[in-house]
């Protein structure tokens, strides 16, 4: 199954770096809250690349993200040529975690397992974040300014608390994905350290080039499928229920990732015990 997986995954990813221009008249390439809206959240300088603009446009500007920065811009900013392809979501490795949480006076660090990256998919007007199982698929964010995403999960791991998520800086390559509540029952205030994932080491791929997530899955499911084995197709039925699928037929791109990530650490779970058990007949 790992090299099915493999030769599926492994898709080199496109980068994006939109450019500004010389900005003639203006000296900054202003970041808005929304496509109509005069307000300014942020600006870039002239001559400044990085710039990553998405396909939800409207009267000419279009949702940008810059270094966390996130807003509408006009696209006449832009040096022409330097706007494609369009980002569809931003991936991050969470390489550490912070915090505590407290539940009737017992404190206990805050801890993150190891798992799949975690997966932002920006919308014209908010963006869903993916954790792994057993967080609700997806998380629907909205902007809190010119850097900052905000939700509010209804529980924690089935304990009916609202807890408040904050994800700062999306689209830098570090970030922070924060989490507190404040109840007389249980507190939490805990943090997780991000970093984007980049360039060809990425397996879920995030720009034009290539299949879409979606297409990937249906495909690997198909041929799962033909080959027909019993454990293959239980281990793929284990990684769906893994990434909280409960409906095949309307699952969007964000979903689909995820599948894929718990595709893949189903595949390397397999070479694990595959290694164990060779090492326990000492080769034989």
């Amino acid at each position: 199954m790992r090299a099915l997986l493999a030769a599926l995954l492994l898709t080199p990813v496109a980068a994006h770096a939109a450019c500004t221009n010389d900005l003639p008249g203006s000296g900054v390439l202003n970041f808005h809250p929304n496509p109509t809206s005069d307000g300014v959240i942020g600006g870039v300088s002239p001559n400044q690349c990085g710039i990553e603009v998405t396909d939800f446009c409207e009267a000419g500007r279009c949702l940008a993200f810059y270094e966390g920065l996130s807003g509408y811009i006009d696209v006449t900013g832009l040096q022409s040529g330097t706007i494609d392809p369009a980002p569809t979501a931003f991936v991050y490795d969470v390489t550490g975690a912070d915090g505590t949480m407290t539940s009737l006076g017992q404190s206990t660090p805050f801890a993150w397992e190891p798992g799949p990256p975690i997966r932002i998919e920006p919308g014209a007007d908010h963006v869903n974040l993916f954790l792994p199982h057993p967080f609700p698929k997806p998380i629907r964010m909205e902007s809190t300014g010119s850097s900052g995403w905000e939700a509010v999960l209804p529980d924690w791991a089935g304990v009916p608390i609202p807890v408040v998520m904050y994800f700062d800086k999306l689209g830098a390559q570090s970030a922070r994905l924060e989490m507190f509540t404040d109840d007389e029952i249980f507190q939490l205030d805990a943090v997780l350290f991000l970093q984007r994932v980049m360039g060809d080491t990425e397996d879920v791929i995030i720009g034009a080039d290539g299949p879409p997530p979606c297409v990937l899955v249906n495909d690997m499911a198909q041929r799962v499928g033909a080959i027909g084995q019993e454990q293959m197709i239980d281990d793929f039925y284990t990684a769906v229920d893994r990434a909280g699928i409960t409906d095949w037929d309307n699952m969007t791109p964000g979903m689909c990732a995820v599948l894929l990530d718990e595709l893949n650490a189903v595949a390397m779970e397999l070479q694990i015990e595959v290694a164990e058990d060779y090492a326990a007949t000492d080769g034989q």
